[in-house]
């Protein structure tokens, strides 16, 4: 099997009224929603994606985009040739965790200040590119993967135990119990990280105040968002930001 080949990273901010279509290329491409909201067709596919979705736009595949007019998308994406990309690959995956918003963040960062050939720029693709398959192949425990499912798409709400355990037909104790075993975390522990992932993701790739990301994320307000920082990644978010620019 050939391995993917880079062809180049992007970066696209959108207006409310931003609207693409219909598009068809002759090259892969990879979409990493950083921020907002858009609506896309895929292949005869609909999907609302958000921070955190991951689409693949296969070569030859007729795709339409249209950002959402209160939350305009920011779209961080990569196109790439692979002549034997798996048939089983998803359209859609999600990165809850955040660790390709920021592989493709800092590898557009190193394309920009070193073209192609730069071997960093070659790491992070190759890294960007295991990651995304890793999430193709991974399958969690339904119970784990409907409350997170849950939590990712109101990650901006509250969200108690109780309406967790009610979302997978369990009492608190036994659902708490559950969760616990399977992932080795407090139910309410997840939910803050969550949070905080998705946080980060926006600190580092928009330029959004951070005391809009607090409320976008479900974390209060600027004060609390700082401290959750600390307490997860041992850093603000300031200064995590600061770095991310460096």
């Amino acid at each position: 099997m050939k391995k993917p080949e880079l062809i180049a990273p992007g970066y696209v901010a959108t207006e409310p009224n931003w609207r693409l279509g219909p598009q068809v290329h002759d090259r892969h491409e990879l979409i990493v929603i950083s921020g907002g909201k858009m609506y896309v067709e895929l292949g005869g596919k609909h999907y609302s994606v958000g921070t955190g979705d991951v689409l693949l736009y296969r070569k030859g595949v007729m795709h339409i985009e249209e950002a959402d007019p209160a939350d305009p998308v920011v779209i961080m994406f990569l196109t790439f040739r692979w002549e034997d990309v798996p048939e089983d690959m998803p359209d859609h995956v999600v990165d809850m965790s955040g660790r390709m918003r920021q592989l493709i963040m800092w590898l557009h960062q190193e394309f920009t200040a070193g073209g192609r050939e730069s071997v960093t720029v070659e790491a992070f693709f190759e890294a960007l590119m295991a990651e995304w398959m890793r999430l193709a192949k991974h399958k969690e425990n339904p119970i784990v993967e409907a409350v997170r499912s849950f939590v990712w798409r109101n990650i901006g709400a509250p969200v108690t135990l109780g309406k967790l355990a009610q979302g997978v037909g369990l009492s608190k104790y036994h659902f708490s119990r559950t969760y616990k075993k399977i992932t080795g975390r407090a139910p309410m522990t997840d939910v803050r990280e969550m949070r905080v992932n998705y946080a980060k993701g926006l600190v580092l790739s928009t330029r959004i105040p951070l005391k809009i990301i607090a409320r976008l994320a479900g974390l209060g307000d600027e004060y609390r968002l700082s401290r959750v920082f600390m307490e997860v990644l041992g850093t603000r978010p300031g200064e995590l930001r600061k770095a991310g620019k460096a």
